[in-house]
C-alpha cells in the first residue's frame, strides 16, 4: 500500500486485481474517486474480481461462466463507496460472522482512512469485538493468480474468505523472498584506483563484524599471500617492452611467502582433487595460455579483464597451464594463481600443461636459471626450496586434464589424443583418470594431451601422417592434422578446439580452417629480443561468439608503423626457442636418454 501526504485531504492508494480468466491471464486496474465521511479518497478498484465477464448488482460481484477474455479487456465495474447505514453498526467481527464481503472492504477503507487521520476511537469502534482474536486466527484466501506487472510468483497477495481462492493461513500472506539462498555482506570492501594509465584494486576489510562472515583458514591463507605477491604485480606491469628474459622482482618477505606457498597449495590441491578430470564450464569464460613466470603479462591481464577483482567480474577464467619454467617469477605467478583458486574455487579453474610435471619444472640442465625448482632453491635454500616445490607439484598433480565451454569449446593444453579419436571413444576416459596422477608420461593419452601440437604445414601436404591424421611433432612429440581435428570435434560434438603449449607472436593463433586455437598469454621468453611479439587471451560470450583479446604490439604504441607481426596467423614451433626442446625426456613405454634420466631423478629426489 503506497501512501501520500496532503496538507487538506488525505489520499490512501490501494490495490488490487480484476482477473479474467483464460489461457493467459492478465492482470488489469481501474481507478476511482469516492469519499468516505465527505473525506475525498483516491483509490484502485477492489471490487471487481473477474472470471469472464462479470457485473456488479448492488455493489456485490456476481461471477458469470466461465468465457473467453475478450480481445480487448473491459474495464472492471466500479461501486460507489458512501458514508450508509451499512456503517453505522457494522463491526469487522459482525461482518466477518456474516461473510458480508462488501462491507468488510469498506470498513477496511474506514480502517486506513482512520488511522491517517488519528481517530482512535473510531478504530476501536470498527475493531472493537474482535475480542482474543487476533490476525492469524482469520482464515485468508489468495486470489486464483499472481501473474500481474505488480506481483511476481512469489509474491502473495491475500483477500479475506474469497470463496475463488483457497484457504491460507496468515503466514502465507507476506511477501516471500526470491533468493532461493541466504543474502549477507561480504567482509571485504573491493577498493579501486584508477590511475591516468592503470587500473588497480586491493581487497579491505569492511569491519562488518558477524559470525557469519567468518572466513575459513584456507582463505585467510590466500589473502595473505595475495597481499605478498599484488604489490609485484603493480611493481611488473610497470615495465616496457620485450626484454628477453623476464627481470625477476624479488620478495622481501620470504618467510611469509613461503607459509603461504605452503599453505595455499595444499588448499588449492584438496579442491581440484574433488573436481572432474574434464571440467564442464558455462559461457561467458575467459580462457588464458601459457603464462611462464611473466608477471608483467599476468598484471596485463589482470588490470584488463578483472581491474575491480575477480569477484567483480562477470564470467568464469580458465587458466591452460603451463604457469611455471622460462620466466623468472614462476613462484608468483603459481602463487598468486592458487591464491585465486581458493578464494574462487567456482569462477577460476586451471587445467594441467606439460610444464605443471616434475619431469620438467625440474629440468635444471635445460631452463637453468628459469627452471621452477632452480627458481624454488634460489628464493629459499635448501632444503625449503625443494620442499615448496614438491608442494606445488603435489597440487599440479589433482589438476585437471581438459574443459568444454558450453559443451561446444574442447579446451586442453596440448592437443587431441588418438585414443580420443579412435572408434567409438567416449570422453569418460579423461574422467576416469587417475587423481591425483604424478607422472604424465605413466599414460600415453594424457601425454599427448599436454603435449602434442599441429602438424606442419609440409606434414599435411608430404602426407607425413598416418592414416588417421597423426605424426610426430619438430620437438619430439606426437602431432595432430586436420584429419584428427575432423574426427575429434564430429565424435564428440565440439566446434572448437582451444590450447595453449605453443607460443604465438601475434598472442592468439587461429589455423585447421579456424577450428583450432592456440592461446599464448606470455610476449616473453619464447623468441629472440629482437622479435616482436605479444599476448592474448579469448573470450567466449553467452551468445556464442569468439573474441580474441591480444595486447598492442609495442611498434603500434609508438607511432603509426606497420607491425611485423599479423594478429591471428598462427607461429610455427621451429620459429620459438620450444624447438629446443627436442632433447628432453619424450618417451612412453621407454627410458629417455641416460643424461635426462639422471637430471629429472636428481630434480624429483626429496
Amino acid at each position: 500500500m503506497m501512501r501520500t501526504h496532503d496538507a487538506v485531504a488525505a489520499n490512501v492508494y490501494f490495490s488490487d486485481y480484476a482477473v479474467f480468466d483464460g489461457p493467459s491471464p492478465q492482470v488489469h486496474m481501474s481507478t476511482r474517486s469516492d469519499t468516505v465521511d465527505g473525506i475525498p479518497i483516491q483509490a484502485f478498484s477492489a471490487l471487481s474480481l473477474h472470471h469472464g465477464q462479470s457485473k456488479v448488482d448492488g455493489g456485490s460481484a456476481v461471477p458469470s461462466s466461465r468465457q473467453d477474455p475478450p480481445s480487448t479487456p473491459q474495464k472492471p465495474a466500479t461501486t460507489s463507496i458512501s458514508s450508509d447505514s451499512r456503517l453505522s453498526n457494522q463491526d469487522l467481527d459482525s461482518a466477518i460472522d456474516s461473510a458480508n464481503f462488501n462491507v468488510l472492504e469498506d470498513l477496511g477503507l474506514k480502517l486506513a482512512l482512520c488511522a491517517r487521520l488519528g481517530d482512535l476511537a473510531e478504530i476501536k469502534r470498527i475493531a472493537g469485538r474482535l475480542g482474543g482474536k487476533s490476525l492469524s486466527d482469520l482464515s485468508l484466501h489468495a486470489p486464483s493468480t499472481s501473474s500481474s506487472d505488480l506481483s511476481s510468483p512469489d509474491t502473495v497477495v491475500a483477500i479475506p474468505n474469497s470463496p475463488m481462492s483457497p484457504t491460507l493461513i496468515a503466514s502465507d500472506c507476506f511477501i516471500r523472498s526470491p533468493f532461493s539462498r541466504r543474502v549477507q555482506y561480504s567482509p571485504y570492501i573491493t577498493s579501486v584506483k584508477s590511475g591516468t594509465s592503470s587500473v588497480s584494486s586491493k581487497r579491505i576489510l569492511s569491519g562488518l563484524s558477524s559470525p557469519e562472515l567468518g572466513e575459513t583458514m584456507d582463505s585467510q591463507n590466500a589473502m595473505r599471500l595475495l597481499g605478498i605477491l599484488e604489490p609485484m604485480l603493480e611493481a611488473a606491469g610497470m615495465r616496457q617492452g620485450n626484454a628477453g628474459l623476464t627481470p625477476v622482482l624479488r620478495c622481501s618477505d620470504l618467510a611469509g611467502l613461503k607459509r603461504g606457498l605452503m599453505a595455499v597449495s595444499d588448499a588449492a590441491a584438496r579442491i581440484t582433487s574433488t573436481e572432474s578430470r574434464l571440467l564442464e564450464l558455462s559461457a561467458p569464460c575467459y580462457v588464458l595460455g601459457d603464462i611462464h613466470g611473466n608477471l608483467t603479462d599476468l598484471q596485463f591481464f589482470r588490470r584488463i579483464l578483472w581491474p575491480a577483482g575477480i569477484q567483480s567480474s562477470a564470467g568464469d577464467f580458465l587458466f591452460l597451464g603451463d604457469f611455471v619454467d622460462r620466466g623468472l617469477e614462476s613462484l608468483a605467478v603459481v602463487g598468486y594463481v592458487m591464491a585465486l583458486k581458493v578464494l574462487y574455487p567456482t569462477k577460476v579453474w586451471a587445467i594441467r600443461g606439460n610444464h605443471e610435471t616434475r619431469e620438467v619444472n625440474g629440468n635444471q640442465a635445460h631452463y637453468q636459471d628459469g627452471s621452477f625448482l632452480t627458481q624454488c632453491l634460489a628464493t629459499f635454500g635448501e632444503p625449503e626450496g625443494r620442499v615448496v616445490w614438491e608442494a606445488v607439484n603435489a597440487y599440479f598433480d589433482t589438476l585437471p586434464l581438459a574443459a568444454s565451454i558450453e559443451g561446444a569449446v574442447f579446451c586442453v593444453h596440448g592437443g587431441v589424443p588418438q585414443e580420443l579419436c579412435e572408434p567409438g571413444a567416449s570422453l569418460d576416459l579423461i574422467r576416469r583418470v587417475e587423481c591425483p596422477l604424478r607422472s604424465a608420461q605413466d599414460n600415453r593419452m594424457v601425454y599427448d594431451m599436454i603435449w602434442s601440437d599441429p602438424s606442419t604445414p609440409d606434414q599435411e601436404r608430404l602426407t607425413g601422417l598416418d592414416s588417421m591424421g597423426f605424426g610426430h611433432s619438430p620437438r619430439g612429440c606426437r602431432s595432430f592434422g586436420e584429419a584428427a581435428i575432423d574426427t575429434f570435434l564430429e565424435r564428440h560434438r565440439f566446434q572448437h578446439v582451444f590450447r595453449g603449449h605453443e607460443a604465438q607472436k601475434g598472442g592468439v593463433g587461429v589455423s585447421m580452417r579456424s577450428r583450432l586455437t592456440t592461446i599464448f598469454s606470455t610476449s616473453r621468453d619464447h623468441f629472440a629480443p629482437d622479435v616482436e611479439a605479444t599476448c592474448g587471451c579469448v573470450l567466449v560470450d553467452k551468445g556464442g561468439e569468439i573474441h580474441p583479446v591480444v595486447r598492442a604490439l609495442a611498434s603500434e604504441e609508438a607511432g603509426p608503423v606497420q607491425p611485423t607481426v599479423y594478429y591471428l596467423a598462427p607461429t610455427p614451433v621451429n620459429q620459438s626457442v620450444e624447438v629446443t626442446e627436442v632433447p628432453l625426456a619424450h618417451y612412453y613405454g621407454a627410458r629417455p636418454a641416460v643424461e635426462a634420466r639422471r637430471v629429472i631423478l636428481t630434480a624429483a629426489d626429496p
